[in-house]
C-alpha cells in the first residue's frame, strides 16, 4: 500500500496534462497517485540510479505496461532520445532546490512544469524569472510535520516581474494566506525569533518584520 501525503496531493492537483515524466521518481509514488486518481494515461518515470528506479518498477503492476515507460539517466536529456510520445508536462520533486535549477538549466526545450523543491527556493524563483518561466501557482503544504512548496509554472516570452516579498514567500501564498501559509509564517516566525535572540542579522530581522505583518493580515482575514 502506497502511503499518499498531502505534499503528494498538491503536487497532483497542478498536473493538468494526460502525458507526463516524473524525473528522478525514486519510488514513483507521484505518478502511481496521479494514475490511481485518473489524472494521466501515460507517464515515463526517471532517474539517474537504476537501483532507485528499481523500486518504482516494482511498484507498479502488469496493468501499467502500455502506460509507463522506465528510463535511466540524468535529469531531461534521458527524455530526448527519440521518445514516440513526448511529455506534456515534466514533475520534478523531492530534490535541493539547486539540483532543480541545474537540471532546468541543461535543457531548455521544455516548458511545464510542477516543481517541488526541498529547499533552496527562493534560488528557484530567482532562476525561474531570470529564464522566462512564468509562475502560475506557487503554494506552501503542510505535510507532516514538513512544509512543502510546489511550483506550477511554464515558458513565457515576457519576464514575470514579481515583488521581493512574492519572491521570498510565494505568489499564490501572499493573495491566499491559506491555513497551511500561515502554520508556515509561524513556523518561520518561531524560529527567526531564536536567531534574533543570540545574534542579530539584518536579513533575518526584515523578514521577521514581514512575517508579522503578514500574520496580522491573516488575523484579521480570520484565517
Amino acid at each position: 500500500m502506497i502511503k499518499t501525503t498531502e505534499r503528494i496531493k498538491k503536487i497532483a492537483e497542478f498536473v493538468n496534462d494526460k502525458v507526463v515524466a516524473e524525473i528522478g521518481a525514486d519510488h514513483g509514488y507521484i505518478t502511481k497517485y496521479l494514475f490511481d486518481n485518473k489524472k494521466i494515461n501515460f507517464a515515463y518515470l526517471t532517474d539517474i540510479s537504476k537501483k532507485s528506479l528499481d523500486k518504482a518498477v516494482k511498484n507498479f503492476s502488469k496493468n501499467y505496461k502500455d502506460s509507463v515507460r522506465f528510463l535511466v539517466g540524468d535529469g531531461l536529456e534521458v527524455l530526448d532520445k527519440n521518445l514516440k510520445i513526448k511529455p506534456n508536462q515534466i514533475i520534478i520533486a523531492g530534490m535541493g532546490g539547486k539540483e532543480i535549477v541545474n537540471i532546468l538549466s541543461k535543457n531548455m526545450d521544455y516548458s511545464n512544469f510542477v516543481l517541488q523543491p526541498q529547499k533552496n527556493i527562493l534560488e528557484v524563483r530567482e532562476f525561474l524569472i531570470k529564464n522566462n518561466y512564468k509562475i502560475l501557482k506557487d503554494e506552501v503544504v503542510k505535510s507532516g510535520k514538513m512544509f512543502y512548496f510546489v511550483l506550477k509554472v511554464k515558458k513565457s516570452e515576457k519576464i514575470q516581474k514579481l515583488t521581493k516579498n512574492q519572491l521570498e514567500f510565494g505568489l499564490t501564498n501572499l493573495k491566499n494566506l491559506s491555513p497551511d501559509f500561515i502554520s508556515y509564517l509561524k513556523f518561520e516566525q518561531n524560529k527567526n525569533s531564536n536567531i534574533l535572540q543570540n545574534k542579530f542579522v539584518k536579513s533575518i530581522y526584515k523578514k521577521q518584520q514581514q512575517i508579522e505583518k503578514l500574520l496580522v493580515k491573516g488575523e484579521n482575514l480570520n484565517v
